[in-house]
């Protein structure tokens, strides 16, 4: 740093005389008191200067500061150092010393262009100082005002910024609002350049500042490049009153109208719809990929013991099972909710984006509410009358939505299984469920001594095991339905881990798993 200060092409923001300044904050006490000295009212000075010699070490008497905004000069000032790098030449090599000698005189020149240009930067330097108090806090995180401090010399950030005037400040400047755009397009252009980040772009931009601040190397080097181009978009908002292109848009050839078309909006990394749209694209959607409803908490409980026994476990396909407790409740308000997709717009028309949230229904044919009795008649039919509620709702919000769109996603958003009795009753044995129950009465000092006949004639009139086991005096005990879900979910796990080949002899409920596993990552 005192190379490139003595060669005239950056120097401090200042530089503060005195001991103590390490033990205090206030900049305005030490101008006061003259400790502050401005580096460019001073030739330069070199470094020794600024330290005494202490017995053992140097003290530094006179510190040397430097400002953020300044890291963009400071980048080009030392790329051509790096340039420069001394090089192992054979002096017997004329071609070769004539072609450095060549890059020699280019850098030479590019030196001087950088000498001329430092008072440049310094200048934009103080204008991000000027803007700031405005600006700074709505492009950390957009869309929200994020203040470090609560009073800022004695006033809230609101009240100073409106006497932050644009105009004013520009014109004391000797700026013009063409500089600005230029400098703001260069900055913005290298932070694109040199961000190994750069295709995730759009995604980091809704990451809170201060976790950005965790990144390291080029990619933090670019978001701050990004802070000071956005600053700099706002203040040329104001002073221009035209909508500026948004830094990841400036080297888009169509000049932000592809984000348009694809989004139909202008990104402002404040839109949640946006971001639903972001996380999709890159996988990592917080909504589950599709809703299982279940009626009762066997299944609840035994699926995924089931379902990770033949290594598909559900949570790992966005898998999520609702437990409807019964069907005294009509589910479709949960089913509607749920299977009501998100939308996208691509010029004047609307389409169901394919990846959204689909639902599994799993009803046995127990229960005798109305509604239920209806569904297991025609399950097609009943789903295409919630299909269109949902379509009802979507057209409310957007009229035209693509019908071609509807028509598939109409197809592929809720399927359904319907037991022939019950998930016990179409997966056990009458032998194998007598012995999991007598099992379970063991469990809790109870001789059951259930036969398979007595399940036979259960399983014939379809007859609730929690009753059956209930009405059975005198050892009368509750059945836990979650209890005996996990006993007869590891019954089958311990099966299939014990097969050579886990496809065969496959019991109906690994069959309903796979196939929504299938319709969980089906992609239409």
């Amino acid at each position: 740093m005192e190379d490139i200060e003595r060669e005239g092409l950056f120097r401090p923001i200042m530089r503060v005389d005195g001991y103590y300044v390490n033990n205090t904050t206030d900049l305005k006490e030490l101008y006061e008191n003259g400790r502050v000295i401005d580096p460019r009212q001073k030739g330069f000075v070199p470094w020794a200067n600024y330290y005494e010699k202490r017995e053992r070490y140097r003290e530094e008497i006179v510190h040397s500061y430097y400002h953020p905004y300044q890291i963009y000069f400071l980048k080009k000032v030392l790329e051509v150092g790096l340039r420069l790098s001394p090089f192992n030449i054979p002096q017997n090599n004329d071609e070769l010393v004539l072609t450095i000698r060549e890059r020699e005189k280019y850098m030479s020149d590019y030196l001087g262009k950088l000498r001329k240009d430092s008072k440049k930067h310094e200048k934009f330097v103080e204008l991000l100082l000027f803007i700031q108090n405005k600006y700074l806090p709505l492009v950390k995180q957009p869309g929200h005002i994020i203040v470090t401090g609560e009073i800022v010399t004695g006033e809230r950030w609101y009240d100073l910024q409106k006497k932050v005037i644009p105009k004013e400040i520009v014109s004391a400047l000797s700026l013009e609002a063409e500089e600005i755009d230029e400098y703001r397009g260069s900055i913005g252009r290298d932070g694109l350049y040199i961000d190994p980040l750069r295709a995730w772009y759009d995604l980091i931009k809704y990451i809170k500042y201060d976790k950005r601040q965790k990144l390291r190397g080029k990619a933090l080097l670019a978001q701050d490049f990004y802070l000071i181009s956005d600053m700099l978009a706002l203040l040329l908002e104001d002073l221009t009153g035209k909508k500026q292109l948004e830094t990841g848009s400036l080297d888009d050839t169509m000049k932000g109208c592809g984000v348009i078309r694809v989004y139909g909006k202008e990104l402002n990394y404040v839109d949640r719809d946006v971001l639903m749209r972001f996380l999709r694209e890159y996988g990592i959607n917080p909504r589950p990929r599709l809703v299982l409803i279940v009626e009762g908490d066997t299944e609840e409980v035994a699926f995924p013991i089931i379902a990770n026994a033949m290594d598909i476990p559900l949570e790992s396909c966005g898998i999520q099972i609702i437990n409807i407790h019964g069907v005294d409740k009509h589910p479709r308000a949960l089913i509607v909710d749920y299977s009501t997709p998100d939308i996208y717009q691509v010029d004047k028309e609307y389409y169901i984006h394919p990846e959204r949230t689909k639902v599994f229904i799993i009803f046995d044919r127990e229960g005798n509410e109305r509604w239920i009795k209806r569904f297991i008649k025609d399950p097609d039919d009943e789903i295409e009358k919630m299909m269109k509620d949902v379509l009802s709702i979507i057209k409310q919000k957007k009229k035209n939505t693509s019908a071609k769109t509807n028509d598939i996603f109409h197809k592929h958003t809720v399927k359904y299984h319907i037991w022939n009795k019950s998930f016990e009753y179409d997966n056990f044995s009458d032998k194998e469920l007598s012995h999991e129950l007598n099992e379970y009465g063991v469990k809790h000092g109870y001789q059951f001594n259930i036969t398979p006949s007595e399940i036979k004639n259960c399983r014939y009139g379809n007859k609730n095991l929690k009753t059956f086991l209930e009405s059975r005096p005198p050892d009368y005990t509750s059945l836990n339905k979650r209890e005996f879900g996990e006993q007869i979910g590891n019954f089958i796990a311990k099966e299939i881990k014990e097969r050579r080949n886990r496809f065969e002899n496959q019991r109906p409920v690994e069959k309903i798993l796979e196939e929504i596993i299938r319709f969980a990552v089906e992609y239409i």
